[in-house]
């Protein structure tokens, strides 16, 4: 049996059952499909990749609530942080 992952039951299961351009997320007036969330969250997993973080790293996360907080909260859970 596979590990869980968060992200991946929010983001990636949505997905691969076919409603991927269905909306995920809205904020501000912008609407963001799951396939855009999926391909924004792997962005910031690799990005904290390139900066080192790994399993079980802590990851402190100071931006602005919006869209890109989502993909990064799930980016960082997505890579074990």
């Amino acid at each position: 049996m596979g590990s869980y992952n968060a992200a991946s039951w929010l983001v990636d299961r949505h997905v691969a059952e076919g409603r991927g351009q269905r909306i995920a997320l809205r904020c501000e007036g912008r609407s963001t499909s799951y396939a855009g969330l999926q391909a924004e969250v792997w962005r910031a997993q690799h990005a904290l990749a390139e900066l080192g973080v790994g399993s079980g790293d802590r990851v402190a996360l100071v931006m602005v609530d919006d869209e890109a907080l989502v993909s990064w909260f799930l980016g960082a859970l997505r890579s074990g942080a």
